[in-house]
């Protein structure tokens, strides 16, 4: 089954470059060549939030793609071996970072004649509108937003799985709807149930067989 992984963190103060560095040319591999069941990924960063204020959006964004029939397991034993040699991260992100696992309600829902459902077509500017209540999105609406918004080019609709990390705060929101936006400009008419937070790409996919094959 499909997954997307949300990797949420906030660098420290006066590091940033380093950070990023660290994200692009170590821990994004490193994740996808030992992290069981991860097969791409894709970084943002934040652009503007808007609604609720109780939690902040975090600066930067990993998402990953996902596939895995067993995410209990997955929580408890992430790697593929049992002690990868990954490089530390000591003094370059703060304690707040978390990692959500949501699950897709269905196909993504493109504008006609728009690009084929695979990961590497993920526009680079991306709105992340959440809602607390589970099922909060209406597959049939959204079809109908995502045709009637300028900049809007598709969206998804995904659920919070079952199964997440115990050792971090937890999602406050049961779903949500990921859009794809020709810019970070782009508003969507009625967005912001709970809270929106638009991200725009700093990198571009990268697969696990990139990955391996860079060997």
């Amino acid at each position: 089954m499909q997954h997307l992984f949300f990797a949420f963190t906030n660098p420290v103060d006066g590091v940033e470059p380093v950070f990023n560095d660290w994200y692009n040319t170590h821990h994004v591999p490193e994740v996808l060549r030992y992290g069981r069941g991860f097969t791409g990924c894709r970084r943002f960063r934040l652009e503007r939030e808007a609604g609720e204020t109780g939690l902040p959006a975090w600066t930067y964004l990993a998402m990953y793609q996902l596939e895995s029939d067993d995410l209990a397991s997955l929580a408890t034993k992430p790697w593929t071996v049992q002690a990868p040699p990954l490089t530390s991260f000591r003094g370059l992100l703060k304690d707040d970072h978390v990692a959500w696992v949501y699950t897709p309600r269905g196909p993504r829902i493109a504008r006609s004649a728009w690009l084929p459902d695979t990961p590497e077509h993920v526009a680079s500017h991306i709105m992340l509108e959440w809602a607390h209540e589970p099922q909060g999105f209406d597959a049939q609406n959204l079809q109908q937003v995502v045709e009637q918004s300028d900049g809007c080019r598709a969206a998804q609709i995904l659920d919070l799985a079952d199964a997440q990390r115990s050792n971090q705060q937890g999602s406050p929101w049961q779903s949500l709807v990921v859009y794809e936006l020709n810019s970070a400009e782009v508003e969507i008419p009625g967005a912001r149930r709970a809270a929106a937070w638009t991200y725009t790409a700093i990198a571009d996919f990268v697969s696990r067989d990139q990955v391996m094959a860079s060997v």
